[in-house]
This record gives structure tokens, sequence and C-alpha cells, in this order.
């Protein structure tokens, strides 16, 4: 198949996907809808087919319906109240839906009552919105962060007083030792530096600031110097957690979370110890066996060929634009080649979110708003 026309087939072929599947799951999965709601919101800008806008607002009443008797109880940006509070404010931005009073009342209500094994997604869920929407509520949930989540956030600074076993980690364990960029230090780093300048009140700037030090350290603190890839996906435990070249956890989203804290401090020796852990990954391909089994965000080569496409483009150095472009390919052929007929909807680990990704990183999605909510946009 010609290369031009890689993306279109691959475009098409997530519709039909998508069609056949979203009535089977609109009853069972509200965190897959998500991403469906964004893919077709991404295929209309790209488009510009009233059809693709009318789904993506139908998807999300129904989502919304269901999210509002208590289906999904997660915080997270990609899936949960933070993501759906994002695309209601991005419609209504858009001037084609009208607000809600009690749709603000009840996403309000909800982000401060969070279950605290997710009270950390918060950080990235307040930050998240708030870069994106620039609304200044946002600004009064991270004094309510700071207000509320003490313990969590010092247990971020501080060494833990004991190795820990990965199979015998609970939820919230696997939260506060997260090293990685999917709901880990890396992503909270991210976020954070780039929230600093956007406070006005001092106090809480000094934490933040003290906070993002705090999470650079712990990084560091995680590394291994002796196997092919630093850093583990959870910090302070003695077993072997697999590891894998993905967007998700280890090297790759580590570095990148570091090289943006050090272009965003101006300081040269972290933007170097961040493009250091990048070029040591150059060397993986599809045949290194690190664990990139799938074309999709999270775990696949289309998350791989995100970060590789972003670290170009902050250093442009162009050995990171050509891995970018061999990832996108890997992509192209792990989806059409394969004798697996992927069905799976959700946008990290799902053909929505390879949908959207394939047609950023082909130059066709000009609003990139969706990056900074998986942290990939500096």
């Amino acid at each position: 198949m010609k290369e031009k026309s890689q993306i279109k087939f691959l475009i098409d072929t997530i519709e039909e996907r998508l069609a056949s599947s979203i009535n089977v799951k609109i009853n069972q999965n509200l965190d897959e809808l998500w991403g469906v709601c964004l893919f077709y919101l991404i295929v209309f800008q790209v488009k510009g087919k009233a059809k693709y806008l009318n789904q993506c607002i139908l998807l999300f009443s129904k989502s919304l319906s269901l999210l509002i008797v208590g289906k999904n109880q997660s915080t997270a940006l990609h899936d949960g109240l933070c993501g759906y509070y994002f695309l209601y404010l991005k419609l209504l931005k858009m001037q084609v839906i009208e607000r809600n009073e009690k749709l603000d009342l009840f996403f309000n209500q909800k982000l401060k009552q969070s279950s605290s094994c997710y009270r950390l997604d918060l950080i990235n869920g307040i930050i998240g919105n708030y870069l994106v929407t620039k609304d200044v509520k946002f600004i009064e949930y991270s004094v309510f962060l700071f207000d509320h989540f003490d313990k969590e956030l010092n247990f971020l600074l501080d060494e833990p007083k004991k190795n820990f076993q990965t199979h015998s980690l609970n939820q919230k364990e696997r939260y506060l030792l997260n090293t990685g960029f999917a709901h880990g230090w890396a992503s909270k780093l991210y976020f954070i530096i780039a929230y600093i300048p956007l406070i006005q009140d001092d106090d809480i700037k000094i934490k933040m600031c003290k906070l993002a030090e705090g999470l650079y350290n712990r990084i560091l603190l995680s590394e291994e110097g002796n196997n092919e890839l630093s850093f583990p996906c959870y910090s302070n435990c003695t077993d072997n957690y697999s590891k894998r070249l993905g967007w998700c956890h280890n090297d790759l989203g580590i570095g990148y979370s570091i090289l943006v804290y050090g272009l965003r401090t101006n300081n040269k020796s972290v933007v170097e110890k961040g493009i250091s852990i990048l070029k040591s990954t150059l060397v993986f391909n599809l045949e290194s066996n690190m664990g990139v089994l799938d074309p999709f965000i999270c775990h696949g080569s289309s998350g791989v060929a995100l970060i590789y496409n972003r670290v170009y483009i902050l250093t442009g150095d162009k050995n990171f634009k050509d891995k970018s472009d061999y990832w996108l390919n890997t992509c192209y052929s792990q989806f059409l080649n394969s004798k697996n007929n992927y069905n799976e909807i959700s946008f990290l680990q799902g053909i929505s979110g390879l949908g959207i990704a394939a047609l950023y990183l082909e130059g066709k999605v000009i609003d990139t708003d969706w990056l900074e909510l998986i942290q990939l946009s500096a």
C-alpha cells in the first residue's frame, strides 16, 4: 500500500470498526467512550464534515448520563471525570452545546470528592484542564489540592522507608511509587512545571516548585545504571518488573519529562540529562523486544512515535524525527498487517487514540489541546 494512502485506509478502517462497536459498548464501558468522542471531534476538525461533530455530541451526551449515575469514579484526564470535563469545556468553547449549571455543579463536586486512590490524578486533571481551557476555577482547585492532599504529596518528596514487591502493591501504592508517564512521577513533574508560571499565589508557587524539584530528585534516585533501560516502572521495588519502550513507563516518558523540566527552568544540566536518557533509547527497534506489541498509544508504537516527535520539535535533532517516522511506519504495519482484528475502542489502548495520534503525526491535526491531556504538548 502506498504511504500516502496508509493514513486514509487507517482512519476509514477505524471509523468502520467504531461504528460496529459503539452500540454494543455504550452501556458497558464509559472509559472507552471518551476516546471515541475525542476521535470524532478531531476528525470533524480535520475533515469539516458535520456528521462527525454530531456523532461526538451524541456520544458525549450519552456518556454524561452514565457518568452522572456513577458509572466512573476515576478523575483521570484520558477517560475519567477530568477528561469528560475537558470535553464539556471544549464543546462549550466551540459553541456547539449550551452551558448547563447542574453539570457544572456535578463536575465541581465530584472532582473534590474523588476517592483517595485517584487523588493524585487530580494534580494532572486540575492543571491539564487549566492549561487547555484557561478557566480560572482550576486555580482555585490548586489551592484545594494542597489543602487536602498534603499526605500524598509529601510522600512523593520523602524516600520510602521500605522496599516493596511489585506484585504485592495495592492500588494506592502503585500510584505513589509509579515513576512513569502514566499516572506517575514523570507526568506530575511535567504538569507542575507547566503550571508554576501561571500561579499568582506565592505560597502555592513555592510549594509547586518544591514539589517539582522533589519529583525530579526522586526520579533520579530510582535510576538503575546496569539495565537496557535505566528507570523501573515502580520505585523501591526489589523485584524486576517488566520494562518497555513506551509512552506509559520507563525511560522514554521520563526522559521527555526531564527535558521539558530543564527547558522550562532554563537548567542546562537538566536538559542534558533528559536528552541523554532519550538518546539512549534510539538504539531500540521492533526487533529489540522492548514490549512494543501493538500500534496503540499507551504501550504501543504510536505512543512511542508521539514522544519522539515532540522531542524532535523541542530539540531540532533529526535523529528523533527519524525515529518518530520509523515508529509511525511500524504502527501502520502492526495495524494493517496484523491478524488481530483490533476492535478495542479506547483512547490509550485502542483504535480511537491510534487514529488521533496518526492524524497528528501526519500533520493533519491543528488543534493540539488533546496532547496536553496526555502530557505531550510542551
